[in-house]
């Protein structure tokens, strides 16, 4: 009889609606329904393990956001690597956030994190975040924002560059209201929008690498086709000799063709000089150095102080600088 009656009690409840909430499919938190307009970025933000519920299944979209509870929410985007261990939940993000300089110029007092956290103040870490995580800066217009002749000075930078940025937009009407403090719900948002501009700025620098790569890639081979072009099939042998400039024995040098190609090799003796005959299609040769340049291959250490040489970058006091380190001395028949 008593089981018969908690069963009628419960589908009385359920029919009332009065018990026994039920989140509908999809939906992470009691009291973010797919109706509320921040759903989309607070199920994102959740789904990422950026924030959390608030305890029995709320996240309390509408709920104020403190200093310890913003840093903590944009650290662990920013700062995946820091560890919290005990009940000291946001200590290592604002000291994360402290040595990063990301409070630099904000009013934050790291000793009462307790406080709430002004749009003012969430807009200068914003940039500095952005800045950190490679995310290119934009600057708004301030036309665009409504009440900027109220923002003081030290702010308006970081106001147009979020707003540039699309991080942060002001309400219904273009203000930015920067004393206030932003809810849960819009912390959400923001932090979603910073994560979507890292991996957007990310996939646009992997693009073009890739294009440049595959742009040097034809560039070798329209080269190559030219080079076999361009073949005679009769040969000469020149004799070489390569300085780098330093007393550096057994560095790997090139005697290298205008555009790059590299035509004979060497090791360097104890004064840093090398030479080589080089044998090479009569195509390659002239008798004057302009057509040709010596260099390092690779990487070099000097033995005796250290010193690390890499082709490509300048060598400091070398008796003459080139694009690969090092120079020909002479160019003769052999």
């Amino acid at each position: 009889m008593k089981k018969k009656a908690v069963s009628l009690l419960l589908i009385l409840a359920l029919v009332l609606g009065l018990a026994v909430p039920a989140l509908a499919a999809g939906q992470t938190f009691t009291d973010v329904p797919s109706s509320y307009w921040g759903y989309a970025d607070i199920e994102a933000v959740a789904e990422a393990g950026l924030m959390n519920g608030t305890g029995g299944g709320a996240f309390s979209p509408e709920m104020k956001v403190s200093v310890a509870q913003f840093l903590t929410l944009l650290g662990r985007l920013v700062f995946p690597d820091v560890k919290v261990e005990g009940a000291d939940w946001f200590g290592p993000y604002v000291t994360a956030a402290q040595e990063a300089k990301l409070l630099d110029g904000t009013q934050v007092d790291v000793n009462n994190v307790e406080a709430e956290i002004s749009r003012y103040d969430m807009a200068v870490i914003l940039r500095a975040a952005a800045k950190k995580l490679g995310v290119a800066e934009k600057s708004a217009q301030s036309s665009e924002v409504k009440d900027y002749l109220d923002i003081p000075t030290r702010y308006a930078d970081s106001v147009l560059a979020v707003y540039g940025m699309g991080l942060i937009r002001g309400d219904q009407a273009g203000n930015f209201n920067g004393s206030n403090t932003m809810m849960r719900a819009e912390v959400a948002t923001v932090i979603m929008r910073l994560k979507n501009a890292e991996e957007a700025q990310a996939k646009a620098e992997q693009e073009e690498t890739e294009r440049k790569k595959q742009e040097a890639e034809q560039q070798k081979k329209e080269q190559e086709e030219a080079v076999a072009a361009n073949r005679t099939g009769e040969y000469v042998t020149v004799h070489v000799k390569v300085k780098i400039g330093y007393p550096i024995p057994n560095a790997p040098v090139g005697f290298y063709f205008k555009d790059g190609r590299l035509l004979g090799q060497a090791v360097t003796n104890e004064y840093g000089d090398a030479e080589m005959d080089v044998t090479m299609d009569k195509a390659d040769y002239s008798p004057t150095e302009k057509w040709y340049y010596g260099g390092i291959i690779g990487e070099v250490l000097d033995p005796k102080y250290g010193d690390r040489f890499v082709a490509g970058e300048p060598m400091p006091d070398s008796l003459y600088e080139c694009a690969s380190y090092g120079f020909l001395t002479s160019l003769s028949l052999a």
